[in-house]
């Protein structure tokens, strides 16, 4: 896996109380570091990650900011600023990576397999991601992913045969693909979601049709334990929600057209 590049972002997303401004000058540098990291709490912590995920359905504007980054952007700002006291701020940046993991853990129902090597940016960051700035795209290329590769199962054990009774409704999906069972899921997408609830997909199943980066899956999985059922208990509630239901189940047939309409059908 390869090793995240700040570069690759944008302006912090920290909020502009906790911007340091290396301008400022004060007598007693021990004061002024305790005054910027005491802002850096737990409450605080839990509270941008909890408002966070409350937010993270974004069905037009699908990538939140990755706060993990934000707050790592201010840390270094913090370690150049304050190079003599590099290990309180390694503590407290190390706090910080730990209370969103354990946030994250908490509100998903995942155990987090510590170990003393474990860089926790990295660990806090791609859980974050997961779980969070990317979840709605994540949920939308689950699905996808799945129903091609599934599509033949899903076909039969759904008898989705049955509904070509009802040609002129699906007409239009069936044009689309090239694989005929594609174009059924496709034009039966409500029916397929309300059925598919039942089927027994690990944690680990979900990470690998997510990811294309086959590395990233086995990193996030090793992170952590699912003690219940992810797919189900997330996604699934998510795709059915009656709130939502609508626009996740047309983003996600919008995305099957765009990956699958060429797919030849399988042998």
């Amino acid at each position: 896996m390869e090793q995240y590049n700040f570069s690759q972002q944008g302006n912090s997303v920290v909020e502009p109380a906790f911007q340091y401004n290396g301008a400022m000058t004060n007598v007693n540098i021990d004061n002024n570091l305790a005054g910027i990291l005491n802002q850096f709490d737990e409450d605080y912590v839990m509270d941008v990650v909890k408002r966070s995920i409350e937010k993270r359905f974004r069905p037009y504007d699908q990538k939140m900011p990755n706060v993990v980054y934000g707050f790592e952007q201010q840390f270094v700002s913090i370690f150049a600023n304050f190079s003599s006291s590099n290990d309180d701020v390694a503590q407290k940046r190390q706090e910080v990576y730990v209370d969103i993991i354990n946030t994250l853990c908490a509100m998903h129902n995942f155990t987090f397999n510590a170990s003393d090597d474990l860089d926790y940016y990295s660990a806090a960051y791609y859980l974050y991601q997961f779980l969070v700035s990317e979840y709605t795209t994540n949920i939308i290329t689950f699905f996808t992913n799945f129903l091609i590769a599934e599509r033949n199962g899903i076909y039969q054990s759904l008898n989705l045969a049955e509904f070509r009774k009802n040609d002129m409704a699906l007409h239009y999906s069936k044009k689309i693909f090239r694989d005929e069972k594609l174009g059924m899921i496709h034009g039966c997408m409500s029916y397929v979601m309300d059925n598919i609830q039942s089927f027994d997909i690990d944690f680990y199943s979900v990470l690998n049709h997510v990811y294309a980066d086959k590395s990233i899956a086995r990193y996030i999985y090793g992170l952590v334990v699912d003690n219940s059922n992810f797919f189900r208990t997330f996604y699934m509630a998510d795709v059915l929600n009656p709130r939502i239901a609508a626009d996740l189940q047309t983003l996600i047939k919008m995305n099957l057209q765009t990956c699958a309409a060429n797919i030849e059908p399988l042998q």
